[in-house]
């Protein structure tokens, strides 16, 4: 069974040449969490040569949890794999901006509906 997680990137951190760890900060329950996990060969390639993360990336990635008993303690692990950079949507221009930009060029009288053009002579403010 793969796990998934979304969020933003923190930090990348460089542990040696064949493996990276990415913190990530995920919205959970209305706060922002830090999680750390490690990208370990062929994945630690694609993040930092191909994808090129950076701070404030949005990113989607398939995440492994290995646990192990080393001398009667447990140690956990979580990898990442299968990285994906999500793409940030551009801004919108609300459409009540985009109406005043329309009107910005001439006068409007609102009761008749009519549009005027504005003189390119004129330097009065109204």
């Amino acid at each position: 069974m793969a796990l998934q997680i979304t969020g933003r990137v923190f930090d990348i951190e460089q542990i040696n040449e064949k493996v990276c760890k990415i913190i990530i900060q995920k919205q959970v329950r209305g706060e922002k969490v830090p999680m750390a996990f490690a990208c370990l060969g062929k994945q630690r390639d694609v993040v930092i040569e191909k994808l090129k993360l950076k701070k404030k990336d949005k990113i989607t990635a398939n995440i492994d949890i290995k646990s192990r008993l080393y001398n009667g303690r447990w140690y956990t692990d979580v990898t990442m794999w299968n990285i994906e950079l999500i793409p940030d949507k551009p801004k919108e221009k609300p459409e009540a901006q985009e109406e005043l930009d329309f009107f910005a060029e001439g006068s409007f009288d609102a009761e008749t509906g009519e549009v005027f053009e504005k003189d390119k002579d004129d330097d009065l403010p109204f």
